[in-house]
């Protein structure tokens, strides 16, 4: 019941877009006078079970992958949907793409680094250029010092 109560708006709309087949073949059959239409057991099952499915992969997909007590040394680390616990990274490149949330816990770093790819990159390098206009510094600047002031807040939030 929990994720039906997190997930209220996703599941209303599954179900209408899992009915809206029917209630369209309706209405065009009531308004052109066209008799009904016999459509394939196989379509509505697909038009049913194919919103149902891509709504139950949104939900059940953003569960993050725990990772816990685990020692990573000189490597590449990918870290996009993963949750680490009690890990340490000592020389570690850390790989982020902004493909899925990431968040780490109790874990200890050293001499690790961290490597923005994908949209992750895209953002950056965004970044870069507007701090590169004197006009938008302060936003850039402005950007960070909210991420220093709130990003605990905002992770403890969610």
């Amino acid at each position: 019941m929990k994720i039906f109560s997190e997930h209220k708006i996703e599941w209303l709309i599954g179900v209408v877009c899992a009915f809206l087949p029917a209630i369209l073949s309706k209405f065009i059959s009531f308004t052109s006078g066209v008799p009904d239409v016999s459509v394939p057991f196989w379509l509505l099952l697909i038009l049913t079970c194919a919103p149902l499915g891509y709504l139950a992969a949104r939900i059940y997909g953003r569960k993050m992958k725990d990772i816990s007590n685990r020692s990573f040394g000189v490597e590449r680390v990918s870290i996009c949907g993963k949750h680490f616990v009690n890990c340490k990274f000592d020389g570690t490149e850390l790989i982020y793409d902004a493909s899925a949330p990431t968040s780490m816990s109790y874990c200890n770093l050293s001499s690790m680094r961290i490597l923005f790819t994908g949209s992750a990159s895209d953002t950056v390098s965004y970044l870069t250029a507007l701090y590169s206009d004197p006009a938008f510094r302060p936003f850039v600047e402005q950007t960070f010092e909210k991420i220093k002031s709130n990003g605990l807040k905002l992770a403890q939030e969610k």
